[in-house]
């Protein structure tokens, strides 16, 4: 009963703190979809940035109190602006009203994976041995440097997301520690949503929601404490700010980029990667003329406030992980075994044949289709795929 009760005081804050970040984005003149996708990271980092400066600083006993006393403040921030929390509410009825019938459907389907966020315990093999398991070392160490491991990753890999679970293994609990992706699979479908209206009707974009939303692995991660949501997250609204940015540039777009930009490395190394394309597009737009003037306005007037946003980002980044890494294995990623393992060496033919390999992977008519094919053809598609990629893709 006690664990019940903490767990659940953890997600009302948490909803309180994901509440507040909507709003305070909505009162900046975010769109509605903005607000959400934007205000779910804002959340998510913020969240962690307080977590890991704790732990970096041996004080993590001090985070519980540090949430209990933002939490009143969200409450505050949340009560005092209820009417626009109304206006959301009610604009969300007004989307969900004019497709009854697809919105009874989803709604079912969000309802169903809440409630394996909340009931279900994780049980995937990367969180017993990675994600949830390094949490817990974090907490008994009380730091997020260690020495002592049962795998290479769980010391040399960014933290950013896995150390979110301290909200709810701080109980010695993990139920509900699955709604960090739940959200992000949320942000993901508000930040599309949103994106696809600067271009196509509401119909159009309702639907390029929803196909979205009915992606397998989407579905299948959405209940998970892996990290690849989160990185997904940070991308859409990544991208809609680069649009923002690109039809008028504004520094708190600006300001919200880096901090994004840099959890999302804390999230997941692989984040640089996807990093490199939205950084070209992000240059081309900080480099006109209009946008330099308003960012070098902004530093000669309040560079009082950047002061803490380079400090924020510089903790997200991971700087002080790859530095460990460095001054321990001699290379930034890490152990240079794991990092070989890991590593794709076959240059443009391996590039190829991973991207055979997804197509491959990618097709998907889940189980009932799966049971169906097999019962006509003796094997099930995947089955089929596998055998076809043998023969035809493996380089």
């Amino acid at each position: 009963m006690k664990l019940f009760l903490l767990t659940a005081f953890a997600l009302v804050r948490l909803g309180f703190f994901g509440a507040a970040a909507v709003l305070f984005l909505r009162r900046l003149n975010y769109r509605r979809g903005e607000a959400v996708s934007f205000g779910v990271v804002l959340m998510f980092a913020l969240l962690s940035l307080m977590y890991q400066v704790a732990f970096l600083a041996r004080v993590s006993f001090l985070t519980f109190p540090a949430e209990c006393l933002c939490g009143a403040g969200a409450v505050w921030y949340v009560v005092r602006h209820r009417d626009i929390l109304a206006d959301l509410g009610r604009a969300a009825a007004g989307l969900f009203g004019q497709w009854r019938f697809s919105s009874a459907a989803l709604m079912a389907m969000l309802a169903y994976l809440l409630a394996q966020v909340l009931l279900l315990p994780q049980g995937n093999f990367d969180s017993m041995t990675y994600n949830l398991a390094r949490v817990w070392l974090f907490q008994q160490e009380n730091t997020l440097l260690l020495n002592d491991v049962s795998t290479v990753r769980q010391t040399i890999l960014p933290v950013g997301h896995d150390i979110l679970f301290h909200l709810f293994l701080r109980f010695r609990g993990d139920h509900g520690a699955g709604i960090f992706s739940f959200l992000s699979y949320l942000s993901i479908g508000a930040g599309t949503y949103s994106l696809s209206r600067r271009f196509a009707r509401p119909a159009v974009a309702w639907t390029v929601l929803l196909v979205l939303l009915s992606f397998p692995e989407l579905v299948y991660q959405a209940t998970t404490t892996k990290n690849d949501l989160a990185v997904g997250a940070v991308a859409v609204a990544c991208l809609g700010l680069l649009f923002r940015m690109g039809a008028a540039f504004r520094v708190r777009d600006f300001a919200l980029f880096l901090l994004f930009a840099a959890f999302g490395v804390s999230v997941k190394t692989t984040w640089m990667l996807l990093m490199a394309p939205l950084a070209f597009f992000f240059a081309s737009t900080l480099l006109r003329p209009a946008s330099l003037r308003a960012a070098g306005e902004s530093l000669r007037h309040s560079w009082k406030g950047w002061v803490p946003l380079i400090l924020a980002c510089l903790v997200l980044s991971q700087l002080w992980l790859f530095a460990a890494n460095h001054r321990r294995w001699g290379n930034w990623l890490g152990e240079p075994s794991y990092c070989a393992d890991n590593r794709q060496t076959d240059g443009l033919s391996g590039m190829a044949a991973n991207l055979a390999r997804y197509a491959f992977q990618s097709v998907d008519v889940l189980p009932p289709g799966d049971k169906i094919i097999a019962r006509w053809t003796g094997k099930p598609l995947t089955g089929w795929l596998a055998s076809a990629y043998a023969r035809w893709g493996r380089p």
